[in-house]
């Protein structure tokens, strides 16, 4: 479930997860930035009215490609309120009121400012990217450490939970695309350093206090510019997922009553397609993808929805 706190930091998340990770910064001279990183002023205001889901109520596999959509325009907003009940998507809305109704910690605000102050800032590429050079090599000894502790990782956390064979294989490919990345790259650091900046410029907010100012609407078209921000920087490393969400279809295979199992077929970097089962379930006429079942110990009861 998606919390209140998930809102309102998204494009710190973002920023620092990938645009600090992936080393993020500019150009000097006329960067190419990714088109998709300029936001409509549509998307600017808040979410769009058409995000609802109420229109694809006909079938699951007509749901789960609404969503999909939303995230190949790289709407992670759209993708939400598809995929989630009303009553969830009401609670991120409730978590989102109750959050403006606290006031912004001075230090928390501080630290906000100053963040947004020196992403936001005019010649921001270049400083940030003076900032992070001196740790490319570092970054990229830790890429590689990473990259080799990954299929271990995963393996482990697959050993003992019911996953199709194919996750594996997912994990193979996710493995060798990152251990071919080049962090130390200055000019696709550069790049991505410039498509961070242009999404932070984009986010128009300055400081935590403005923040907690936005309805959540527009809230929720923020974490569209973040979300968008952060797969223009992966793209600039050749890990965006935008390929892989092209290359999915789904397809229902059975329906009984309000349950119904779908398979979704997709390929990770170019690799080979893989199929992957999944459940949704009806609700009040709407279809949604059904959670994975909770421990039915004493503990866990209640827990399901």
């Amino acid at each position: 479930m998606t919390t209140p706190s998930y809102l309102s930091n998204l494009m710190y998340a973002a920023a620092l997860s990938g645009g600090f990770f992936l080393s993020a910064c500019s150009c000097e001279e006329g960067c190419d930035v990714p088109e998709s990183t300029t936001v409509p002023t549509s998307q600017m205001v808040g979410v769009s009215a058409g995000i609802t889901g109420a229109e694809v109520v006909g079938s699951p596999d007509s749901v789960m490609r609404a969503a999909l959509q939303s995230l190949r325009k790289k709407q992670i907003s759209g993708f939400f309120a598809t995929i989630l009940p009303p009553e969830e998507f009401e609670e991120m809305r409730e978590g989102w009121k109750d959050a403006k109704s606290k006031p912004v910690p001075e230090r928390d605000d501080k630290e906000f400012q100053s963040f947004m102050g020196m992403a936001t800032a005019e010649g921001a590429e270049e400083t940030l990217f003076m900032m992070v050079k001196p740790f490319l090599e570092d970054a990229q000894e830790e890429l590689q450490g990473m990259t080799m502790m990954l299929p271990m990782l995963a393996a482990g956390a697959l050993e003992n939970t019911d996953v199709p064979p194919e996750a594996h294989a997912m994990v193979g490919q996710l493995a060798t695309e990152i251990a071919s990345l080049d962090i130390t790259d200055e000019a696709k650091a550069r790049r991505a350093i410039s498509v961070f900046v242009k999404a932070a410029r984009d986010m128009k907010v300055t400081s935590g206090v403005e923040m907690q100012a936005l309805s959540f609407e527009e809230v929720m078209g923020r974490a569209d510019v973040a979300y968008a921000g952060l797969i223009d920087i992966l793209d600039v490393y050749g890990l965006s997922p935008q390929k892989s969400l092209e290359s999915m279809t789904v397809k229902t295979v059975s329906t009984e009553g309000d349950s119904a199992v779908l398979e979704m077929t997709f390929s990770i970097f170019g690799g080979k397609p893989q199929t992957v089962p999944f459940e949704m379930e009806r609700l009040d006429g709407r279809w949604f993808p059904k959670p994975p079942e909770k421990d039915a110990s004493p503990q866990n009861q209640g827990l399901a929805r």
